[in-house]
């Protein structure tokens, strides 16, 4: 016999992927079904267990079409210009501790981000980017037995539709990033051969013919220390990416930027990494790298990785230069709003916020920002 307790978690996923079918709030699904567990005598034979949650089941899509949250003969929620209506729940109640969100940063209210967008198994390192203009999500993740990625998938998929589309890569490819063009139409994708500290290249996978182009050409074959950081830039016809100067933690680092068509690279900003392209304009955020053997701000919870900053700076297209903010230990990573208004980062464990034009800085959560699905809606990672 199924040991209850796994019986209980197999229940609450299928519950919560059969909300995801029909398109209602999976969280009230599950609180509905969870209401009948718990005044029900727990010992129960597995197929009164599973006839009682399809019934509960039916009850909460009956309910949801009666009320307007969704299920049949109501309309699912669809894309209005950039913005994307998400079922919310009243509560905020994240599946678990280590499950990513989307947290609304006008009334804090937090969104589980559907199953098939979570990949569960161990050993697995994903990365996430969100698309605003379509509310589409991509995901790479790899398996990761140890240092070498042998196995890796690319997924694109809605945040409001069931559907997933897996992205073919050229053969002995593996993806260990992803990133969106700015229209929503081509994939910026980080990709190895799959070899233990493999520096990645650049690929841009075009989504309507299924093109695969490689346009970077990294003079490094391997290095434990370097991990690509890429983006489009804001009008989408070039990408940018950083490349180290010198070796390991002495490294000094420079932006370069190639077209996205591909062609010769040049260096477009001297000691700079981490390159973020601001949306509908010639700007460009990065993070001022930590100096080698610079003393740690504060108390350092964990060692420097080789991605951290000590400032976010934005290079104007004019050729000025502003520092937005600096770090209180360390800042990781950075996402641009994509009315450009707003960069999202991780520093010292939290996610923050920073109003470009009123430089006003607030910690929104624990974790890590891994995109925005709209102006106010970002993805937390636990």
């Amino acid at each position: 016999m199924i040991p209850a307790d796994q019986m209980g978690r197999l229940l609450h996923q299928s519950l919560h992927e059969e909300a995801d079918a029909v398109r209602i709030d999976s969280v009230r699904a599950a609180r509905h079904f969870e209401r009948y567990v718990a005044g029900a005598p727990r010992m129960r034979w597995l197929r009164g267990v599973l006839t009682a949650a399809a019934a509960v089941l039916a009850m909460v899509v009956g309910w949801a079409a009666l009320s307007g949250t969704g299920g049949a003969g109501t309309a699912s929620p669809r894309l209005s210009g950039a913005q994307l209506s998400v079922a919310r729940s009243a509560a905020p109640m994240p599946i678990d501790s280590t499950w990513p969100y989307l947290l609304d940063l006008d009334t804090g209210a937090q969104t589980p981000l559907p199953w098939r967008f979570v990949p569960r198994a161990s050993g697995l390192r994903t990365v996430y980017a969100l698309d605003p203009t379509t509310g589409q999500v991509a995901l790479s993740h790899c398996l990761q037995p140890s240092s070498e990625c042998g196995q890796s998938m690319v997924l694109v998929g809605r945040v409001d539709d069931p559907g997933v589309r897996h992205i073919s890569l050229p053969s002995g490819l593996v993806s260990v990033g992803v990133e969106w063009s700015p229209d929503g139409r081509q994939l910026l994708i980080s990709a190895t051969d799959g070899s233990a500290a493999a520096v990645p290249e650049s690929y841009v996978h075009d989504l309507a013919t299924g093109r695969t182009t490689k346009i970077s050409d990294i003079p490094l074959d391997f290095a434990w220390w370097y991990s690509l950081q890429s983006s489009f830039s804001g009008d989408g016809r070039s990408v940018l990416y950083d490349l180290p100067r010198g070796r390991g933690q002495s490294a000094s680092w420079d932006v370069w930027t190639v077209p996205v068509t591909g062609g010769p690279a040049r260096v477009l900003i001297r000691n700079a990494k981490s390159p973020r392209g601001i949306p509908g304009t010639s700007d460009i955020a990065f993070l001022s790298p930590i100096p080698a053997h610079a003393p740690p701000r504060r108390a350092q919870r964990a060692p420097l990785h080789r991605g951290d900053g000590s400032a976010i700076v934005v290079a104007r297209g004019t050729g000025a230069y502003r520092t937005i903010v600096a770090a209180v230990t360390a800042i990781g990573v950075i996402q641009v709003s994509p009315d450009g208004t707003r960069l999202a980062y991780e520093d010292d464990g939290s996610a923050w916020v920073v109003d470009l034009g009123a430089r006003r800085t607030e910690r929104v959560a624990a974790g890590t920002p891994a995109g925005w699905l709209d102006d106010h809606t970002l993805l937390i990672l636990p």
